[in-house]
């Protein structure tokens, strides 16, 4: 059932079938939702859930930061005049295998690209 935490998910039990460990592998994302506002995601594209504190720093060039909100248990921390940074710190936190999650957004004062990085903590 797709809300069975209980049972592995069918990623990880192709993994096992299939003789390969499985490992999660998370990954970040942006998507402009209009001109300087963006959406940040993490994704776990691997085959095992992943289950640690996780954080997504976020960066740009030539703007400032206008707003931000970190969603679905994620915190927005303001790391300077070009940086921020998305964080969970709770031990409950699970991002599924083929889950994809959006963790919060930012209003920059000019539309600009972003970098990502993924951080573990």
């Amino acid at each position: 059932m797709a809300g069975d935490v209980l049972n592995l998910r069918w990623p990880t039990l192709a993994a096992m079938m299939a003789g390969r460990s499985p490992r999660p592998e998370v990954r970040a994302a942006s998507r402009r939702v209009e001109a300087g506002l963006v959406e940040i995601s993490a994704a776990n594209t691997g085959e095992l859930d992943y289950s640690s504190p996780l954080a997504v720093e976020v960066h740009w060039q030539d703007a400032r930061l206008v707003a931000g909100d970190g969603l679905h248990g994620f915190d927005l921390a303001d790391q300077g005049p070009s940086a921020a940074e998305f964080h969970i710190d709770a031990p409950t936190f699970r991002l599924s295998a083929g889950e994809n999650e959006v963790i919060g957004w930012l209003r920059l004062s000019e539309e600009r690209e972003v970098q990502l990085e993924i951080k573990q903590r």
